[in-house]
């Protein structure tokens, strides 16, 4: 009940419940004074005319568990002539072959406003909604959207998490939009800004990707904007894009230079920072050691972890006023010590993890600045090429095995291929990823 003081003897008193009885008093005030309460008058307020109009949508919580998630119902609009008499909550599967909406099984909270809902399965989505009704009929609302146990609540609203790493890899991580639950497969895509051929320019980086972050290989010295999509029945919804992230330009050698890009083990990644300097300046210092090089002839560059593979881009300086070993020698000794593995190298602390490899690979950049190389069967005697004109040569000496592959690093004979070993210059698909997780991140 209430008390309204009114200085009208006419008044009309809102909200009230339709089809309700209510008992009405009246009291006078004379000189200051409430007169006593008149004998009470009852009142029946009519019935609903017309259907309720549509509820709200309900607002989804946190997952309680892999099966199971907390829906607060909205409240009930009771008032005027399209109130409801109750509201309930129903659900459907969405991309299942059982599309059609049920009313929720679940398990009303002590608030009487919450309903905790069992039995979901991470590996599908779902959609919900309010339902009211009244004599008159029932009036669905809006639905929420795709929801899954596995996708956190508002993740499609969130971007993914990324970083340049170095000028051929971004690091892009959204296990922030996983609740960990059955991860499902994802769609990783990117844009390069300014636009692109596509008809969005969105190009798809990997499908069917098992994990909630990647080290991807792929240069964006302009910017990429990168968006994630779990693979869900019905799940249609990408996730907001992140900013644009320009990857970092490697400046080429200098002229008369080598570059040489050498692949360790995973378990460099134990290594971290350990190292007095840091692990890119002890591994420069091996190197030198075990050739027997004055310092400053070898310098790490640039490091790239990608795909499960680390990397280190390694220049080796000419002499300075010829006095030293030429870098053709430098190179092919560099090139047999990787390949034995009681070499002076191999045995040091940061060459241990050296992949061994009897691959050389030229490595040139084009008009746009975009890594072209071919890879070279060389036998161990044979000298390395030499730089031409005023334009560095560079040579790569990638660590591969037949096993990797996979980690997208093309073998050719005789000509350079476009597109490097990431197969993204072009907007292509990236490789598949080798099996095996991939190392933690290896600070230089």
């Amino acid at each position: 009940g209430g008390v309204l003081v009114m200085a009208e003897t006419d008044f009309t008193v809102t909200p009230v419940l339709p089809e309700t009885e209510y008992l009405v008093w009246a009291s006078r005030k004379r000189g200051g004074d409430w007169g006593p309460w008149s004998l009470p008058q009852t009142v029946t307020t009519a019935a609903a005319t017309h259907a309720p109009d549509p509820p709200a949508v309900p607002i989804l919580g946190t997952a309680l568990g892999c099966h199971e998630i907390a829906v607060r119902v909205p409240a009930l609009a009771v008032h005027g002539c399209a109130a409801a008499r109750n509201v309930e909550v129903e659900l459907r599967q969405a991309g299942g072959a059982d599309s059609d909406w049920h009313e929720v099984d679940g398990v009303m909270g002590e608030d009487e406003a919450t309903l905790t809902v069992k039995r979901l399965d991470p590996a599908r989505t779902y959609e919900f909604r309010s339902v009211a009704h009244n004599r008159h009929g029932s009036t669905p609302g809006n639905s929420t959207g795709k929801v899954s146990v596995a996708v956190a609540p508002l993740g499609a609203l969130s971007a993914p998490h990324v970083a340049g790493t170095s000028s051929q890899t971004i690091s892009v991580d959204w296990s922030h939009l996983s609740t960990g639950c059955a991860v499902p497969p994802w769609t990783v895509s990117f844009r390069r800004a300014g636009g692109s051929a596509e008809a969005d320019g969105w190009v798809a980086l990997e499908r069917g990707y098992r994990r909630t972050s990647m080290s991807a290989l792929l240069a964006c010295p302009s910017g990429c904007a990168f968006r994630v999509t779990p693979e869900l029945p019905g799940w249609d919804q990408p996730s907001a894009q992140s900013q644009p992230v320009r990857t970092p330009v490697l400046a080429p050698p200098q002229a008369g230079a080598v570059r040489l890009l050498v692949r360790f083990r995973p378990a460099a990644a134990e290594l971290g920072d350990s190292a007095p300097g840091g692990v890119a300046r002890a591994f420069e210092t091996e190197v030198q050691e075990a050739l027997h090089l004055p310092q400053g002839r070898v310098r790490v560059a640039e490091t790239r972890r990608a795909q499960g593979a680390l990397y280190a881009a390694l220049d080796i300086l000419p002499p300075p006023h010829g006095d030293g070993p030429a870098i053709a020698s430098v190179a092919s000794g560099l090139r047999a010590q990787l390949l034995d593995e009681t070499s002076p190298l191999r045995s040091s602390e940061i060459g241990y993890h050296l992949v061994a490899s009897a691959d050389v690979t030229r490595l040139q950049y084009d008009s746009n600045n975009d890594e072209v190389f071919s890879s070279l069967e060389m036998p161990e005697d044979a000298p390395l090429a030499q730089p031409t004109g005023g334009g560095a040569v560079m040579l790569a000496a990638l660590a591969l095995v037949a096993a990797a592959a996979g980690c997208g690093l093309y073998r050719a004979s005789g000509r350079g291929l476009r597109s490097g070993y990431t197969g993204l210059r072009a907007g292509k698909e990236s490789p598949r990823p080798p099996s095996g997780d991939p190392p933690e991140s290896v600070h230089f």
